[in-house]
């Protein structure tokens, strides 16, 4: 074989390893350098229309992908999420095939549904109504934060806390900490990492609150944590009106006995959430047997810096201060 024929024929297998090379950085999201490959690549073939085609490909989609995520930072700034989720849209035909940034551009409109989500719940109105017209965001963030997660090639973080809280808003606190609880497993630094692990915490309290008895709506139904003592104290005065046992007393034995118990519940819920410190436990999801320790510690913690714990007044060993 001739020295030009051999040169050729390296050349022609170094432009080979600079394409496969391109595409596993591509298939990696790492666009920069997958670049420098197909360039490459042109050198040592500038006749090669296919190299050119894809290089030209390359640098445009970047380009766009790049003016796209500045778009979206900037709408998102402006509040204009509805927008900045249409950008989002457009983003994921930039490249398809780049499962790095369809990921980010799932992660990127995920994020716009959670505050379109977040500021429906955070206007005026009643708070069930509300929390019906957030339902079709979460809806969307879980969506794109499920595809986000098949797309990229790697675990992404937010892309588990927005499908959590997604979950969360959907009332599907089970789902929420399996998802987050995955998160920990497949994150590099997930069980290290403080913040996942307190939105873990987080979840596991939600998903207790959740299949707690509801004491607010043993008082009334239109009550939840957000009512004031106002409305607490008036719906517990029809509450307790209407199972008062005197009410009962002309009724059979069977109805008695059921007055007398939902008076008792009424009242125990209406003398346990009308107590500032056992209400803000409870709200924060504690159950009533964590919330009785946590009191008791306070109060043990204090009775300890009141005075010295020996009793006495004296230091330990029966010597006393002079």
């Amino acid at each position: 074989m001739s020295a030009l024929a051999t040169k050729k024929l390296r050349g022609k297998s170094l432009v080979e390893a600079h394409g496969v090379r391109a595409d596993a950085l591509l298939a990696q999201g790492d666009r920069s350098r997958a670049e420098q490959h197909l360039a490459a690549c042109l050198q040592l073939d500038p006749d090669n229309s296919d190299i050119k085609t894809r290089l030209k490909h390359l640098r445009r989609s970047t380009k766009d992908a790049e003016r796209i995520k500045t778009d979206i930072e900037s709408l998102v700034k402006r509040g204009e999420y509805d927008k900045a989720s249409q950008a989002a849209s457009e983003g994921l035909k930039v490249d398809p095939s780049d499962k790095k940034l369809t990921a980010a551009m799932h992660v990127r409109r995920a994020k716009c549904h959670q505050l379109l989500a977040l500021k429906v719940l955070r206007s005026n109105g009643d708070r069930d109504q509300r929390q019906d017209k957030a339902l079709p965001h979460w809806r969307r963030v879980h969506a794109d934060s499920s595809a986000a997660l098949y797309h990229a090639p790697a675990p992404l973080k937010t892309a588990y806390l927005l499908g959590a809280e997604a979950l969360q808003g959907m009332n599907r606190y089970s789902d929420a900490v399996d998802l987050l609880e995955t998160a920990l497993n497949q994150l590099p630094d997930g069980k290290s990492d403080r913040d996942l692990i307190q939105k873990f915490k987080t979840a596991q309290r939600l998903l207790k609150k959740a299949q707690r008895p509801d004491l607010y709506k043993l008082i009334g139904q239109d009550l939840d944590e957000h009512s004031d003592e106002s409305a607490l104290k008036k719906a517990y005065k029809k509450a307790a009106m209407k199972w008062h046992p005197d009410r009962f007393s002309c009724k059979g034995e069977k109805q008695q006995k059921e007055a007398e118990e939902q008076f008792q519940k009424i009242n125990d819920a209406y003398e346990f959430l009308t107590d500032a410190s056992r209400k803000r436990l409870w709200d924060q999801g504690f159950d009533r047997e964590e919330i009785e320790q946590q009191l008791e510690m306070q109060k043990q913690q204090q009775q300890y810096r009141g005075g010295f714990p020996f009793g006495g007044g004296g230091f330990p060993g029966g010597f006393r201060r002079g």
